[in-house]
């Protein structure tokens, strides 16, 4: 999966500057934050988890403006954008590899982390829950 979803990003890479004539995509509020609004507006930090409250925010799947390659600061969250990133480098790849790593963690994740406490109830004999 890594290298197919890589050759599929393989010539993104970042340039500096911004796309104005973005239409932005729906997402909910609460993971908004650091993401740039199509008017320009970055969005602060909320701590309500509301999935019916969406907001546009910039999207390289919506690219107004540019070459359909370019991805610029403004397509990206600021949370993810903690080091600079040199102009012309390959992004494309770093963010396929990053996504395909993630995915590939959480799966385990799951497949191997402990059960949650109300679900380790279920499988408890009734002799076990008196003890």
């Amino acid at each position: 999966m890594t290298r197919q979803i890589s050759f599929l990003l393989n010539n993104y890479k970042f340039v500096e500057g911004e796309d104005p004539e973005n239409a932005g995509l729906l997402i909910p509020r609460y993971m908004a934050t650091g993401r740039t609004a199509p008017n320009g507006k970055v969005y602060p930090e909320v701590s309500r988890m509301n999935d019916d409250d969406l907001v546009p925010v910039r999207s390289i799947i919506t690219k107004g403006s540019g070459k359909p390659t370019d991805v610029t600061p403004d397509l990206l969250g600021k949370k993810f954008k903690k080091t600079s990133i040199p102009e012309g480098s390959a992004f494309g790849l770093s963010a396929g590899t990053s996504f395909t790593e993630a995915t590939t963690q959480s799966i385990l994740g799951l497949k191997h982390g402990k059960p949650l406490k109300k679900m380790t109830a279920v499988y408890k004999t009734p002799e076990m829950l008196e003890g």
